[in-house]
């Protein structure tokens, strides 16, 4: 579903931006690290998702 989010802006494909926060309210939240399979993914990385024949 994420890969069907389209383009909205300034960019060459579908991309979606998320942050990961340790609680509610946003305004006294702490960032908290967001790893894909135990890592950061770097900068056009692909993702595969195990399962789905992406």
């Amino acid at each position: 579903m994420v890969a069907r989010c389209g383009n909205s802006g300034n960019s060459t494909e579908p991309h979606v931006h998320v942050q990961a926060i340790d609680r509610l309210p946003v305004h006294v939240a702490k960032a908290v690290p967001l790893l894909f399979d135990g890592q950061l993914p770097h900068n056009g990385q692909i993702l595969q998702v195990p399962g789905t024949g992406a």
